[in-house]
């Protein structure tokens, strides 16, 4: 399920944000301040998502094209 991160707390979404960029994310150089920004504008430009997975309870940050190929994959079951 797709969640805008319009609905998140500045605190929740901030969170999130150094989760996924502490984690194992595609986002590397620069401070974290700056990964925020940078994932962040993608997320107010439609280039990542903010999905949350109900089988497994977890949230997660997905590339359009990642969120599109998931989509694909949930239309062919």
């Amino acid at each position: 399920m797709k969640v805008s991160h319009k609905l998140l707390s500045t605190d929740a979404l901030q969170a999130l944000l150094d989760e996924f960029i502490t984690r194992d994310s595609v986002v590397w150089d620069g401070t974290l301040a700056q990964k925020r920004k940078r994932l962040l504008d993608a997320l107010e430009n439609e280039r990542a998502f903010i999905v949350f997975d109900e089988d497994s309870s977890s949230t997660h940050i997905l590339t359009a094209e990642e969120f599109a190929s998931n989509q694909a994959q949930s239309d062919e079951r």
